[in-house]
């Protein structure tokens, strides 16, 4: 089995009250996540990435409330997903965007993906892996993005989704040798996902009268000859569907992102 190390830096994004509107508003989502993988790249730690996209593109993040992981296993307890981070702005229909990154551990100086080599013939990366961000809440979408980078660092185009409703979106997406001067390198090593929406109701992050809601991530690694066939995203959370079973995993936050009203 593959081991990795998923860091969900998972944050909910909307237009801050009192920030410049021609700065706030002509930020396009894709902007905001290539912004948000290069300070990464940069290694800046999480708050001195929330620090820049509040900064640079008048956004803030608002905290909801921990709460205990009623979605069931985080995954293998060699993988990690942080509790997610929600964000907003308290205004009727204000714009939001959420954010996530994920990567892989590393095992003795490489990949954890080092470990794990296919036995039967049928190589040590099998079919697409997946990557998904989920709201409970009904939302009306407006964009997408992902991106990924791989071991080495570079930067791959943007990858197209392969299911999106109005509870999130999700990218299933074929692991491989980087190649070119990546070449002993792996074409997932991290990957940054975004997702611009507002609230179907018309309301705000906070009104008062809203139950409370969840954000989340998840994420799944196929090996051998197991293949990730679909995403399903519904009010209750992400679903992955495989050929076969018995080469994958899949990975959640150990604790869910809660709304605190």
């Amino acid at each position: 089995m593959k081991r990795i190390m998923l860091v969900s830096v998972l944050a909910v994004l909307a237009m801050a009250a009192g920030a410049p509107a021609s700065r706030a508003e002509s930020a396009s989502l894709r902007t905001i996540v290539d912004r948000f993988a290069q300070l990464d790249g940069q290694g800046a730690t999480r708050p001195t990435i929330e620090s820049v996209l509040q900064h640079e593109f008048g956004l803030r993040i608002v905290r909801g409330v921990p709460v205990a992981n009623k979605l069931g296993s985080p995954g293998p307890s060699d993988v990690m997903l942080d509790t997610p981070i929600v964000t907003s702005r308290e205004a009727a229909n204000s714009p939001y965007i959420m954010l996530a990154r994920m990567h892989w551990n590393r095992c003795a100086g490489k990949g954890c993906w080092e470990k794990d080599r296919g036995g039967n013939g049928a190589g040590d990366h099998g079919g697409p892996d997946g990557l998904a961000i989920q709201i409970s809440r009904s939302i009306n979408r407006t964009s997408s993005y992902m991106i990924r980078t791989t071991s080495c660092g570079d930067q791959l185009p943007p990858d197209p989704p392969s299911t999106d409703n109005e509870h999130g979106v999700g990218f299933k997406v074929q692991d491989d040798q980087a190649g070119g001067s990546c070449r002993n390198g792996w074409n997932w090593d991290k990957a940054f996902i975004g997702d611009e929406f507002r609230f179907t109701d018309g309301h705000g992050y906070c009104t008062g009268g809203n139950p409370p809601y969840n954000v989340q991530t998840k994420f799944t690694h196929t090996w051998d000859t197991t293949s990730l066939t679909g995403i399903s995203i519904s009010e209750n959370g992400i679903g992955f569907n495989w050929n076969d079973t018995a080469h994958e995993y899949e990975v959640i936050p150990s604790d869910p992102w809660t709304s605190d009203c």
